[in-house]
């Protein structure tokens, strides 16, 4: 065992087991894991609640034009976001202070 794995708290050398989880990481990669799970939870409870909605006022044939309306938006809208998004640095999007890390 080496120094730096001593450093590790139990929650970080739990995470260990499962993927590579440094000294200080612990916390962050429990709660990036969180988000994400939440972020899947609210989509898959809103897709059919979003789909009743839109069946019980329209019809099937409403539906179908609807989700061909988010592909054609979507089209426009995903090139300019990312051309917005080229014009910062990716640690300041990623960071929540918008100070870069020195790792």
């Amino acid at each position: 065992m080496t120094a730096k794995a001593s450093e590790r708290s139990g929650l970080e050398r739990f995470l260990g087991l499962f993927t590579d989880v440094h000294a200080g990481e612990g916390t962050t990669a429990l709660l990036l894991s969180l988000n994400i799970f939440l972020i899947l939870m609210a989509y898959y409870v809103l897709k059919p609640v979003r789909e009743a909605l839109i069946l019980g006022e329209g019809s099937a044939e409403l539906k179908t034009y609807m989700s061909a309306a988010q592909v054609v938006l979507l089209a426009f809208v995903v090139p300019y976001y990312g051309r917005l998004v080229a014009r910062f640095a990716r640690t300041r999007l990623c960071s929540s202070s918008g100070s870069a890390s020195s790792t």
